[in-house]
């Protein structure tokens, strides 16, 4: 699985130092201290890494749900609805482009300055391009598809993440 690898732990004059790219360096007097709170922080970025990339299907689905509101029946290629479109399409290659950077930078020495300032960018991206789908929605008053997503089995959710464990008890 794809995971986030941030392996920096500079050597200071009384232990060590683990910056990380959001503008925060935290100091540890041992190795082992610095190496634990490094892991839990791969963690928690590789968490958020899916949490991003849950988002990122959503959004590029709502998109491909709604890619029919695009129609554009002007002759020249100027209208704001072909150039929408343009923009969510760019904006959602973008979002891939940036989880992958993220998880290629990552184990390079500037790897937490990358991973933190892609996922800031990829949300910013994601945003934008919700909004510029929800003005669709408001300008059709469609009000089911601005405050929630249909589910397959017809009832009404918000967009809210649901991760399913599993857990193998077995000898096996």
């Amino acid at each position: 699985m794809k995971a986030i690898r941030l392996s920096r732990i500079t050597p200071i004059a009384k232990g060590f130092r683990v910056y990380l790219g959001n503008g925060y360096t935290f100091e540890f007097k041992s190795l082992r201290s610095a190496k634990a709170f490094l892991a839990t922080t791969n963690n928690f970025l590789t968490e958020t890494l899916v949490e991003i990339n849950f988002w990122y299907k959503l959004t590029h689905g709502r998109y491909r749900d709604n890619w029919l509101l695009f129609f554009h029946n002007k002759p020249s290629l100027k209208g704001h609805t072909y150039t929408d479109n343009l923009k969510c399409e760019k904006m959602l290659r973008d979002v891939a482009d940036l989880l992958e950077h993220s998880f290629q930078k990552s184990a390079t020495e500037n790897g937490a300055t990358w991973v933190f300032k892609n996922f800031l960018t990829a949300l910013e991206y994601l945003e934008q391009t919700s909004l510029l789908l929800l003005g669709y929605h408001k300008k059709r008053s469609e009000t089911a598809a601005i405050y929630c997503n249909r589910c397959d089995d017809g009832e009404y959710t918000t967009m809210e993440p649901v991760y399913e464990e599993t857990y193998n008890d077995s000898d096996e």
